[in-house]
């Protein structure tokens, strides 16, 4: 490719936003900067090319950034056999937002917790209800 001397190129594309992403920002702001050569005919050639080799632009980051935690789910056990009680999971969940492959939230996107669940077996039910009672008297 042949240039005329004193031309410009075509501007390369736009540079990585400089803001830095905070836990506490879904956005941030930030300068970007793209370049063009200047191309003279020859070294020696007083030609010069009119206006900046670069410029720059305010820009914005978008920030990974986890939504509220959603209510706990409800106990996850299973009464079984003769057991009066029952011990299983509760969980709820978050999503990472303004996510991309290289800029992720850190941290765990689900959280859980034990629980337990009395379980209404006839007869025992009634047992649990007079140890109670006995024990506090």
């Amino acid at each position: 490719m042949h240039h005329i001397s004193g031309t410009w190129s075509s501007w390369f594309a736009w540079g990585p936003c400089s803001a830095s992403c905070s836990e506490s920002s879904s956005s941030v702001s930030g300068t970007t900067e793209r370049i063009r050569v200047c191309y003279p005919y020859d070294k020696q050639s007083a030609a010069k090319c009119g206006g900046y080799k670069s410029e720059s632009e305010e820009c914005t980051k978008w920030c990974p950034k986890w939504s509220s935690w959603s209510l706990w789910s409800t106990c996850k056990a299973t009464c079984s056999g003769s057991s009066a009680s029952a011990h299983g999971t509760r969980t709820r969940t978050r999503t990472c937002q303004n996510s991309s492959w290289k800029n992720k939230c850190s941290g765990s996107s689900s959280d859980s917790k034990q629980c337990g669940k009395t379980c209404h077996v006839e007869g025992i039910y009634l047992l649990l209800i007079n140890q109670q009672f006995y024990s506090n008297s």
